[in-house]
């Protein structure tokens, strides 16, 4: 009964899609205390803890808005219409296995908990949070539906979260505005590969997602375009010397795990289009964000 319970709240944070951010903030605290050269372990570690309560406090509002809409995917599921392993999640909230109200609650919590961390770290990180928390809350609502500008903006979320790992270590540097640059280009071509995912759940419920708009090949085409510049731009601080090329081992194995299954998805559309594809991306993106900090070691 109690696993049962925890299951459902782990389906309502979608643990799964916690690895990126949190890597994210990682690396920007620990490339902000290396160029100063003063480490504070507690404050990378709250860093991250604020970015992991707005990502979750962020995947409930998110189930909140969007209830109704998984509710009729759920629907289509159940009625064989659509493969829901496949495609879109069963959200505890569309299938009653928790309340909007209790779901209110926990959000409120986990966003208290996010300022009040925050708070801790200083008003820079404090401010960086209530602007992710408005952002997410802009993304939810609107954005998300807006296809291209949607996966952009989200692009943006995951981009932020570099700069509270900065911002946690007191000190942004322009190694993380280039990061951050590369990130905005990668995950907006992971979002589009995440959209391509749920093609068929959305479609019928008429989500405007960029991969409903101009169909999964084109939406394949356009992701593998974002991919690569992502990943050409997180080479600059190696060509410009400002990390140590150790890092370029993991972009690589980023881009070993991730490129293939894009690219694949551009040649066979509806074969490369579930949970596995979308879970390589998002090992590849959490190995990609993490990759920095490997060019903070010194060469022989």
């Amino acid at each position: 009964m109690i696993m049962a319970k925890l299951n459902i709240y782990k389906d309502l944070l979608r643990v799964r899609y916690s690895m990126y951010p949190v890597a994210a903030a990682l690396t920007g605290s620990l490339i902000g205390m290396h160029f100063t050269e003063h480490y504070d372990y507690m404050r990378v570690f709250l860093s991250a803890f604020v970015i992991l309560l707005l990502w979750w406090g962020g995947m409930i509002s998110n189930q909140i808005i969007d209830a109704e809409i998984d509710r009729k995917a759920f629907i289509l599921a159940q009625d064989g219409e659509d493969d829901i392993s496949a495609t879109r999640e069963c959200f505890p909230i569309a299938t009653g296995a928790i309340s909007v109200k209790n779901a209110v609650v926990f959000a409120s919590l986990i966003y208290f908990l996010a300022f009040l961390s925050a708070y801790r770290l200083g008003i820079p990180c404090l401010l960086t949070a209530t602007t992710i928390f408005s952002l997410t809350q802009l993304y939810n609502k609107y954005f998300k539906l807006k296809a291209l500008l949607g996966s952009l903006f989200f692009a943006l979320l995951i981009s932020s979260s570099f700069l509270m790992g900065g911002l946690g270590a007191n000190h942004v540097t322009k190694l993380h505005l280039v990061i951050i640059l590369s990130t905005l280009f990668y995950h907006t071509g992971v979002h589009i590969f995440g959209c391509i995912k749920d093609y068929n759940s959305d479609k019928q419920v008429h989500v405007n997602t960029f991969a409903v708009r101009v169909g999964i090949k084109k939406a394949a085409i356009v992701g593998v375009l974002f991919l690569s510049t992502g990943y050409i731009i997180s080479m600059i601080p190696a060509y410009l010397n400002w990390l140590s090329p150790y890092y370029l081992i993991p972009v690589f194995a980023s881009f070993i795990i991730g490129m293939p299954k894009a690219i694949k998805t551009v040649m066979f559309p509806f074969a490369f289009m579930g949970w596995r594809t979308l879970s390589a991306h998002i090992t590849a993106a959490t190995i990609l964000y993490l990759s920095y900090s490997f060019g903070l070691i010194k060469g022989p």
